[in-house]
């Protein structure tokens, strides 16, 4: 199996200013190891307790966009058939501040 790569804007995890006074946003691309896009594959955020935030399924450019409504940590899981699945944490700030 081959490995998917999360490669999130500006760096590891890039996290998006507030879009909404509740929201905070998580923007990113999904990338094999030689930056090919890889199209159609979910991205799940998950709590600290394993439960589901949120889920998106990216373009064909590979680009996804989650609205993370809660502050605090959660899991990102990328998920494709035919890869193995990739797993990092990111840190959501309180929605009243823009990061």
């Amino acid at each position: 199996m081959r490995m998917l790569r999360c490669a999130l804007v500006a760096a590891a995890l890039a996290l998006g200013s507030v879009r909404s006074a509740h929201a905070q946003a998580v923007s990113g691309f999904v990338v094999l190891p030689d930056s090919t896009p890889v199209g159609g594959a979910i991205v799940v955020a998950t709590d600290l307790a394993g439960v589901t935030v949120t889920r998106a399924l990216t373009t064909s450019y590979g680009s996804f966009t989650l609205r993370i409504e809660v502050p605090g940590t959660v899991e990102l899981s990328v998920l494709r058939i035919g890869f193995r699945p990739f797993k990092g944490p990111v840190a959501i700030a309180n929605s009243s501040s823009a990061i």
